[in-house]
Formats: structure tokens, sequence, C-alpha cells
């Protein structure tokens, strides 16, 4: 929704724009390694610390630290993070030195925090001490008089990096579809739609026949020439086979974007897997099931036929690459959604998308 943007805002805008802004993904880092990422650690504090680190805190002293996603932190990290708070004060680990530090924090989430303090999952007094002012970030598609502005942002970019400096703007038909879009994929969906298009134009205006297909079915007009299934290479050339756990040639393969009737199944469904309200297993179609069976044998019989020696683990790998991208479709990239779907954590999930390279762009997209 824009939630870096805003912070990078709110540091520029500050006394403290002079100094350094740090951002932090709590999510993206397992909880073994986010409390060195935070603190800094002493050499041989642990096993591979082989010389002293210095956390973000202390890196950004004087400035601003934005910690995203901090619903996904750890009890023991959030007290670290609540005693810093308090006292400015905080340990590296594997140390008994205390470091004084003046840092700003800005943290953000899409997870429900009060409900999270109620089931004892966030800590109360860490809740407080960092909602000194709450700035909601509704999504894009609820704030559309933002998006002309962010086109004119991204564009501005993205000509400098793709080095297109005739690019003037962009046409008003594909203005209007462009606002029209629901952009379920929020601000990041929206700079790689703008670097889309500049691909597919060789002018020096963006027009309606340049925006990816789904764009213009959103508004009604008809794809042109899109196959009903293909293949791609998504940010650079395909694989080989040595890019491949299971040895077998690297591909991308891209799935079309849901329907509203998929969604919103998913979106309705049991985390126990029960089904959705008024839905029934016969609205799997049976050549789903059919061609995924086919597809299964027809990956063991190469494998055999290829003399693996680790097709156990072969074949799980395919089975869950495959739920997760047919979740993670259906839910439109919707991570917490998919948590639920599948009864697992977010992290999980975070995990499994970053093991199976799932980009979350315009289509669900998976690499070897």
């Amino acid at each position: 929704t824009g939630k870096e943007l805003v912070a990078r805002a709110i540091h520029n805008l500050s006394p403290r724009s002079g100094r350094t802004l740090v951002k932090v993904n709590c999510a993206s880092l397992p909880a073994n390694l986010i409390e060195s990422e935070l603190f800094g650690h002493e050499k041989g504090a642990f096993t591979g610390a082989e010389r002293r680190r210095i956390g973000r805190f202390e890196q950004c002293d004087g400035g601003t630290i934005f910690l995203d996603e901090i619903g996904d932190m750890s009890p023991i990290i959030q007290g670290k993070v609540l005693r810093l708070l308090q006292e400015q004060k905080f340990e590296r680990v594997g140390g008994n030195e205390l470091i004084t530090t003046d840092v700003r924090i800005i943290a953000a989430t899409n997870r429900p925090l009060e409900q999270m303090v109620e089931s004892e999952d966030f800590r109360e007094d860490l809740l407080y001490r960092l909602n000194g002012f709450t700035i909601p970030l509704p999504p894009l598609r609820d704030r559309r008089e933002d998006i002309p502005l962010l086109l004119e942002y991204f564009l501005r970019r993205a000509k400098s990096e793709m080095n297109r400096p005739q690019l003037s703007g962009i046409s008003p038909n594909a203005l209007e579809l462009l606002v029209a879009y629901n952009w379920p994929g929020n601000i990041r969906q929206l700079q790689s739609v703008v670097r889309q298009a500049l691909l597919n134009t060789t002018g020096t205006v963006i027009d309606a026949d340049n925006l990816p297909s789904f764009v213009r079915v959103a508004s009604g007009e008809p794809p042109a020439n899109l196959p009903e299934n293909f293949v791609g290479a998504s940010g650079g050339a395909a694989g080989s086979a040595a890019d491949s756990p299971s040895g077998m040639p690297a591909r991308r393969e891209y799935a079309a974007p849901p329907n509203r009737s998929a969604l919103a199944a998913a979106a309705t469904a049991s985390p126990a897997g029960g089904q959705a309200p008024g839905a029934s297993n016969s609205e799997i179609p049976s050549s789903d099931v059919v061609q995924v069976e086919f597809s299964l044998s027809q990956f063991i019989a190469e494998r055999l036929a290829a003399g693996s020696t680790d097709l156990y683990a072969e074949t799980l790998e395919q089975v869950e690459r495959r739920l997760f991208t047919r979740i993670l479709e259906a839910t439109a990239g919707n991570q917490s959604k998919s948590a639920e779907i599948l009864g697992i954590t977010r992290g999980k999930v975070r995990d499994r998308i970053a093991a199976f390279e799932i980009h979350l762009d315009r289509t669900i997209s998976v690499g070897k």
C-alpha cells in the first residue's frame, strides 16, 4: 500500500533527514537472525560469529529505522525492542556493554495488533509505546486519486533506469484504464505494470494497447493475442539443470490471474480444510483433478527414467510447489489468506515463496 514511501517521506521531512534511514522487514528474517540484525553481535557470540557486527539500531543512531511487518516479530525480540524504546539502550548479542542510541522507530503491519494483544501474540506495552501516531494506509483501490501521482513518479524512475528519455507520458485512454483497475497487488503491482508498459511501447506515449492484458480485461476490453496457457521468462533467461535442486531443467511457469469465484471460494475456506459456505466439492472441475494426477504420474515416470535417487524429496517438492502456487493464485497473492487456508503460519508461507521463487506480481510465476 506504499508503507515504505510514507516512511521515507516522514524521515525526509523530519529533523533527522540528514541521518540514516534503515528498513528492516521483520517477516523476512528467521527468529535466530533478526536479533543480530537489529542489535548486532560480538565476536564469538554464536557459531559463525567470527567478528563483531554493528546492528541496525546502532547503525542509524540519530536517524530513523522502519520496522516493516512488526506483527511477525517474536515475543523475545518484542521485549528487547520495548527496552530500547524505554531506556534508549541495548546490548549486542553475546555482549554485556550497554550501548546508547537515539533512533526514531516507524513501524508498519497489516495484522490486527489489538487482536494479537488479546491472544497474547503481541505485547500490549510495546503496542502502546509504538502507537504514538497512527497513519492508516488503505489499499490503492480506495484512494484512486493517488494513482496519477504515483504513475508520474514511477514513470520518471523507469525512464531513467531503462534509458528511455524520449517517453513523454501516458495517453488519456491508458490513464482511464489504470485508474479503473482494482490493483490487488497495490503499489508494487502498479510499479510492475508501468515497467511492463514501458517495455511494450516503442513510441513516446504509453497507450492502452501497451498495458498488460489483465488491466484491459478488467475494464471490459478483450485481451489481445493472449494464449490460454503460456510459458515465458521473468527477468532473465531460463536456467539450466544446475539451477534446479531436483536436477531438472529450470523453467518459469505463469498461472492465469484468478477469477472472482475462485478467489471468493479460497478466501472463505476454513483453515481445517472445510469448504466455504455455499460451496461444494463439485465446484472443483474433474479435469483439474485428472490434470494433476497426470502431471504427477508423468513427473514420477520422468524421474524414474532419469535414474533419480531422491525421488521422495523431489516428488514432495513438486506437490508442495504446485499447492502453494495454486493457493496464492486463488487469493491473488494474499499471504494472510493463504496461510489461513493452508492452516499454517504466514511466516511459513513467506518461507515457501522464497524457497520456490514464487513471484507475486501480475501473475503467480514459479521459478526452478
